[in-house]
């Protein structure tokens, strides 16, 4: 692998990096000339200013004129305290979610520049990029869907008849500025992942290139050739050992430092995905102002669509960072150790034990895994509570 070819990976973490400094969400700078994040006073001046913005703007512009939409496109109070609630929670998620970024600085400075030196032993790693088609795959749906939600979260508040009569300058700070950090903080941990399990899928191919070395010992003749070979191949086996507890550790911080996030994340895309849903059940039973059409509907379905599939990237790109990472045990659990001589074989008894003593899984807080398992948790609580909503629009309450 080239450092050219590297260096596509880490031109995506700068767009990343630079997108959510626009929104205050990156306390930090970048340095160009050292290649490194730094700390930067500026840049925490810059983040508490958007927190102490929000904090403001909202509970003295948002809440009166969000009430006052409301009431004016919908007959019940159900759906305006319902939308006064979603709105309320996003914005206090977005406060929240800078704090966080401002409390957790350091560490993430501290993450973001391993991962960097990390990146670099990995290009010293191998000469080819495996798999470097797939990954950049991965990283074009995350950035994709970030655009396509932006995008369409535009046109609904330009198009849809609900929102034609209002301030829209109003609305995009009320609906589009949550919305969008949202979809960007779910996008850069996609990144982040995906950035992860490259690292993790090198390590596993170098794993195998020893495998198949190990498997052609056999027809080496020479005792002296094989013993060789055989102590070229235990330091390589050394090296990924170590690069492994190096890509876990970086593991490790990445999700203590995201852990605060991930709830936030996961709290708000399931409100951002209920309340919408029962808005258009409100307005399909004509309990809203606005007579229904087709265009508002398949809008308004396929903006709900995007945001759980945003929401499915994540768990689908952490579960497969984490059966990588798993793989390394069983490539190692194959490994022909009948050809190898005892230095050899020490070496890669030391890697199995090293991964047996190994936590990997992504949880947040204690309280659930980032994984294809919280897709059908998510699903059944957003059912849930919209079949709660639902039920107290049908008993007028």
């Amino acid at each position: 692998m080239s450092v050219k070819e590297e260096l596509n990976f880490h031109l995506f973490a700068l767009i990343s990096y630079y997108t959510n400094k626009v929104f205050g969400i990156f306390p930090f700078s970048y340095n160009y000339s050292a290649r490194s994040f730094q700390k930067s006073i500026f840049s925490v001046l810059y983040s508490l200013s958007v927190v102490i913005f929000m904090s403001y703007f909202y509970p003295m512009y948002c809440v009166s004129f969000y009430f006052q939409m409301l009431n004016r496109n919908f007959r019940g109070t159900l759906e305006t305290y319902v939308g006064i609630i979603q709105s309320t929670f996003e914005f206090v998620v977005l406060i929240l979610t800078n704090c966080v970024y401002l409390y957790h600085k350091n560490d993430i400075v501290d993450y973001l520049n391993l991962k960097i030196s990390y990146g670099e032993k990995i290009v010293k790693l191998s000469q080819k990029c495996d798999g470097k088609i797939n990954f950049l795959t991965m990283i074009l749906i995350s950035i994709l869907t970030f655009i396509v939600k932006l995008i369409m979260d535009t046109l609904l508040i330009i198009f849809q008849p609900i929102m034609q009569e209002t301030d829209k300058k109003m609305l995009f700070a009320i609906y589009l500025i949550p919305n969008t950090v949202t979809t960007l903080i779910g996008c850069t941990f996609c990144l982040e992942v995906i950035s992860l399990q490259f690292f993790a899928y090198q390590i596993n191919s170098s794993l195998l290139k020893i495998a198949h070395c190990i498997s052609g010992l056999s027809n080496i003749n020479s005792n002296a050739k094989k013993m060789i070979f055989c102590c070229h191949l235990s330091d390589k086996v050394d090296e990924l050992l170590i690069l492994h507890s190096e890509l876990n550790d970086i593991l490790l911080k990445f999700n203590n430092h995201q852990n605060p996030v991930l709830i936030l994340y996961h709290f708000n895309k399931f409100v951002e995905i209920t309340i919408p849903l029962f808005f258009e059940y409100s307005v399909l039973t004509g309990s809203s102002e606005t007579t229904p059409t087709l265009d508002m509907y398949a809008s308004a379905t396929l903006i709900n669509l995007i945001g759980f599939f945003e929401l499915a990237i994540t768990a689908v790109f952490c579960d497969k960072l984490i059966k990588e990472m798993e793989r390394t045990g069983r490539i190692l659990h194959e490994f022909p150790v009948q050809n190898a001589d005892d230095r050899l074989k020490e070496s890669i008894n030391k890697f199995s034990l090293q991964i047996l003593q190994e936590k990997r899984p992504i949880i947040v807080c204690g309280m659930y895994r980032v994984d294809n398992s919280l897709l059908y948790i998510m699903t059944s609580s957003i059912t849930s509570y919209l079949i709660l909503l639902i039920q107290f629009h049908i008993e007028g309450i």
